[in-house]
């Protein structure tokens, strides 16, 4: 049996998307976003991007540094580039839309770091910033309050995947999560 292989990863500071566009809106003149990259027995880079507007340009451009390259790559997209641990144009996109759950009983909006549909396409398992994972129907998706959800991490859920069919019918079928 072949071993897996690991792949090294990118993470891109969360609000990103808000820095480019205060700083094409004005609202700033310039500030750093942090790229870093993370490869299993090597040391981690982190580096950082300066987001600018030069006066010949009217988009923000971008200047890396700290071993780690950045780039526009067409209107929802980047690359990334982290030679040290053998990341080269790494393409990143950039969410168009973003859907959000509201927390059952209050009006908090519920921010979505990861996602899957399951494999019959009735329901969606969502991870949140604050380590919940909650699961819906995905028929309903805009009105249908959450089924389930528990507090399975301590952080951001970067991943959420079906491995097999499930149904939800009591508190403990989420634990299998």
């Amino acid at each position: 049996m072949t071993p897996p292989t690991i792949l090294p990863y990118v993470s891109l500071q969360h609000d990103f998307a808000n820095v480019i566009a205060d700083v094409r809106d004005g609202t700033i003149v310039s500030e750093d976003i942090y790229l870093s990259g993370y490869k299993s027995g090597s040391p981690c880079v982190h580096g950082k991007v300066n987001v600018y507007k030069d006066d010949d340009s009217r988009e923000p451009q971008l200047e890396s540094r700290d071993g780690v390259d950045l780039k526009f790559s067409g209107t929802h997209g980047f690359t990334a580039s982290i030679p040290g641990i053998g990341i080269a144009d790494a393409t990143l996109r950039v969410a168009r839309q973003t859907i959000s759950f509201n927390a059952e009983g209050t009006n908090n909006v519920r921010r979505i770091s990861a996602f899957d549909i399951s494999p019959d396409g009735s329901l969606v398992a969502a991870g949140h910033l604050d380590g919940d994972v909650s699961i819906q129907s995905a028929a309903a998706l805009a009105s249908v309050p959450v089924k389930k959800k528990k507090r399975l991490h301590v952080s951001t859920v970067l991943v959420s995947v079906f491995s097999e069919p499930i149904s939800l019918n009591n508190e403990s079928d989420i634990l299998s999560l």
